[in-house]
């Protein structure tokens, strides 16, 4: 499947890049070194606003930090005379004064969060422009939702995770709710909510082939949802994938803390062609949710077809709580679920709560557990 392959294609590209780095090491001299066969020493500078203060225009600069010492937002950039790219300051640097040409960043198709300081989002929304990866190498504050695009492809490495400083009642990670997110790859998301939260930590709109090897969700808040899973978006769409979520393959949910809901999904009534818009053909092969205070997976209308074939854990820490419940009470609810199937289910109630349910089924067809 999928999902088995992600470590491999982050270490291939990994070492694409170190041969790259080893490559350019190998031709061009230190900063410190002499001229060598001809060809320009490496100018190294402090930081991004240095490399735009050089009154001389070197082949190439490296450049210690975006700002600060220590902030990762470093890297290699050459000059190009006659370049007019317009200006980001990360990816593309002029000159001070707006002098013709421009210093353009090195990189080997990987780009790193850290380049863009706190916007993570303009790190992801470059990489779908330039069809890059991006790599989240430490823990990246959020203040306001980010959105994950269409065809690019997520890294984390060990320890890394995007920290949610915002509102406590808001979405923390999306994909776009204008469009269908198709063709990515997310290995290692890792979200952390932070304390307090009543929101929701991920929502996946409508969506087709996407995969992750293992979504971790640390969640802190009796009444907030770690992951929705829900075909409402508004745009976008073909009319084999339709605005469903579809074909998506996610190898490990996982939820650390405390949490509301673990695991929703649901679709929506009349879609863009006048037919539902449905969560439908997807795999996910573990899950395992640490705490849940309402319910622990919950598939809500227009929900079919969809496997668990692995290990599915939830534990229920509140009163009233249900471990799996298909459908609901209300007739929204209850519309086109069937025909999902779990490989096994187990449901651990644990404290001196009442009236823990373990599966509750209304109206609904075809829910298998073996």
């Amino acid at each position: 499947m999928a999902q088995m392959r992600l470590p491999r294609r982050t270490l291939l590209l990994a070492a694409a890049a170190a041969c790259n780095q080893s490559a350019l090491a190998q031709v061009l001299p230190n900063a410190t070194s002499p001229d060598v066969g001809g060809q320009m020493p490496v100018v190294t500078v402090a930081s991004i606003s240095a490399l735009s203060s050089l009154t001389t225009r070197p082949s190439l600069v490296a450049v210690i930090s975006r700002a600060v010492a220590g902030d990762g937002g470093g890297g290699e950039f050459r000059w190009e005379a006659k370049s007019d790219r317009a200006v980001d300051g990360v990816m593309v640097v002029e000159p001070d004064g707006g002098l013709p040409g421009r210093y353009l960043r090195v990189f080997s198709g990987i780009i790193d969060a850290a380049w863009f300081g706190e916007d993570i989002q303009a790190a992801i929304d470059t990489a779908q422009i330039l069809r890059a990866n991006v790599q989240v190498s430490k823990i990246t504050d959020l203040y306001k939702t980010l959105v994950l695009r269409s065809a690019v492809n997520l890294f984390f490495t060990s320890g890394a995770k995007l920290l949610w400083r915002g509102s406590r009642i808001a979405t923390c990670v999306e994909t776009d709710s204008a469009a269908v997110t198709t063709n990515a790859i997310w290995a290692g998301l890792t979200i952390d909510t932070g304390p307090e939260f009543e929101g929701t930590a991920l929502s996946i709109h409508s969506a087709h082939n996407v995969h992750a090897d293992r979504i971790t969700l640390i969640t802190a808040g009796r009444r907030c949802t770690a992951l929705r899973l829900v075909a409402d978006s508004t745009g976008g769409g073909t009319p084999t994938t339709k605005r469903n979520v579809g074909a998506c393959t996610f190898g490990a949910l996982v939820q650390q803390g405390q949490c509301g809901t673990f695991f929703e999904t649901g679709g929506h009534n009349v879609g863009a062609d006048g037919s539902p818009q449905v969560v439908t053909l997807n795999t996910i092969g573990s899950m395992f949710a640490e705490n849940c205070a309402q319910y622990g997976v919950h598939l809500r209308s227009w929900t079919d077809n969809n496997a668990f074939p692995g290990v599915n854990r939830v534990s229920l820490n509140g009163d009233g709580a249900i471990g799996l419940q298909v459908g609901g009470a209300s007739g929204t609810d209850n519309r086109g679920v069937y025909m999902n199937k779990f490989g096994i289910l187990a449901v651990d109630t644990f404290g001196s709560m009442t009236d823990r349910i373990g599966v509750s089924m209304d109206r609904s067809k075809l829910t298998i557990i073996d």
